[in-house]
């Protein structure tokens, strides 16, 4: 008998509940270019992550909205939308005023030179209750009407509840679509409409309203959000994340986010103490998910500036920091989401016998067919886990995951995707190294998402 270790499904990045997960490429951003914009604070150069725990906020936000109109617009509709503005206290002006102790707005009758059509490909990923027919129609566009709202930090929630009420009454006025610039989405008017309701709720609900973008840099993924400068706040960033882990990181974007929105502050060392169990929203705990063994739901979370990379949003930019060797950071990453979420493995006492042996190495053959994809490092979007052996404190074995970094010559690197039961030496995310040899069992992640391999769990479990 032998331990196993099963897979529990795939490993690609999955949405979770309201947040958004977007796969992408690194070169992907917005799609457009605004000419408009006035220059701001908020999105000022800042400090590496290492170089300083001063997490001061920016003093003033900048956000823009766009609204789309399939035709053109009522002759009163701006003067209908300014009243609006100006009834919430908002300044209406002819350019916004990065200056003012107040918060000022520039309504924009924007050509569409200038401000420029989502394209269909854009809408496929950024858009939101949009059918292919309403998409289709937005490439011919009548018009487009630019929001542009500047102000002191501690205004930014209410002013962007009346920006959301301001666009969507030129919707109405101009039915068509929705972009939040800062989070690069497109809605339509009912998703506007639902996205407005949870902004309204009591604390409001952070996930709804920022994208989680990953994307592969060198061999592991890079998160970032975008979209969290309309509640005044920095967004986030993680790097070197490993695919397995990273939905599960996913979730410690919105923990950290939906704490910092109902008014958590990062101490003097950059120390940000949350706790799920404490979120006030209980839509953000939902987006969180069932604590599994082992979880506390509570724990304290690093935060230092960093560098924005190229299609991060304008904003200030908090890294979550694991101090450390680089060596163990895999393992630190797994450790603090252990802590916050718990997790489960799929361990059991498997017996190999001849079918199972044989589907073993059928694997094994199938998966060294796949060694030139990863032998620097994975394709765009592609993934491999192999199934290899590692030895117990009683001289036996435990099977358990590895997710694949490089594959030089007949030695495979990866990091670990299992917690060990029965190897002390060893924790979820460590480093290690495997023979082609043993290879047990894989499973490839095609770049649309489909998998193939892993045909001995089916035979050990009697599927």
């Amino acid at each position: 008998m032998l331990w196993q270790k099963f897979a529990l499904g795939g490993i690609c990045i999955a949405a979770l509940t309201s947040a958004v997960v977007a796969c992408k490429t690194k070169d992907e951003g917005s799609n457009r270019t605004v000419q408009t914009a006035a220059p701001h604070v908020a999105g000022s150069a800042v400090a590496p992550a290492q170089a300083s725990t001063n997490l001061t906020l920016a003093p003033r936000f900048h956000f823009e909205i766009g609204v789309f109109h399939l035709a053109a617009l009522a002759p009163t509709a701006h003067a209908t939308v300014a009243k609006l503005l100006t009834d919430a206290g908002l300044t209406v002006l002819t350019d916004v005023d990065a200056t003012s102790p107040n918060v000022s707005v520039h309504v924009v009758d924007a050509p569409l030179a200038n401000y420029a059509i989502p394209s269909l490909e854009y809408l496929k990923l950024h858009g939101r209750d949009l059918s292919e027919a309403t998409a289709a129609q937005l490439q011919q566009s009548a018009a487009a009407t630019l929001l542009v709202f500047d102000g002191p930090v501690a205004a930014a929630l209410p002013t962007y509840r009346t920006a959301m009420r301001a666009a969507q009454a030129l919707e109405n006025a101009g039915p068509g679509a929705i972009m939040d610039d800062s989070s690069r989405n497109v809605y339509s008017g009912k998703a506007w409409g639902e996205l407005l309701t949870q902004l309204d709720a009591n604390p409001p609900l952070s996930t709804a309203h920022f994208m989680i973008d990953a994307y592969q840099d060198g061999a592991l993924l890079r998160l970032v959000t975008i979209g969290m400068q309309k509640f005044g706040l920095p967004d986030l960033v993680v790097e070197n994340v490993t695919n397995g882990m990273a939905t599960s990181m996913a979730k410690v974007f919105i923990l950290v986010a939906q704490t910092l929105l109902e008014g958590g502050v990062p101490d003097g060392n950059g120390e940000l103490a949350v706790d799920v169990t404490n979120l006030k929203s209980p839509e953000a705990r939902a987006a969180v998910g069932t604590l599994l063994g082992g979880a506390t739901g509570k724990g304290r979370v690093t935060l230092r500036l960093a560098k924005r990379a190229e299609g991060d949003a304008d904003n200030l930019l908090w890294a979550i920091s694991f101090a450390g060797p680089q060596a163990t950071l895999q393992e630190r990453q797994a450790a603090l989401v252990q802590q916050l979420f718990g997790r489960h493995d799929e361990v059991s006492k498997a017996t190999h016998d001849a079918a199972v042996l044989a589907a073993s190495e059928r694997a094994r053959a199938k998966a060294i067919l796949l060694k030139p994809k990863f032998r620097k490092r994975p394709p765009e979007r592609e993934h491999l886990r192999v199934k290899a052996p590692f030895k117990t404190t009683s001289g036996g074995n435990e099977w358990m995951w590895v997710e694949v970094v490089s594959w030089r010559g007949r030695k495979l690197e990866g990091f670990l995707d299992n917690t060990p039961e029965q190897v002390p030496s060893l924790k979820l995310g460590a480093k290690v190294t495997v023979n082609e040899a043993e290879i047990f069992d894989y499973i490839y992640t095609k770049a649309d998402g489909t998998e193939e391999g892993n045909e001995t769990q089916a035979l050990m479990l009697g599927e």
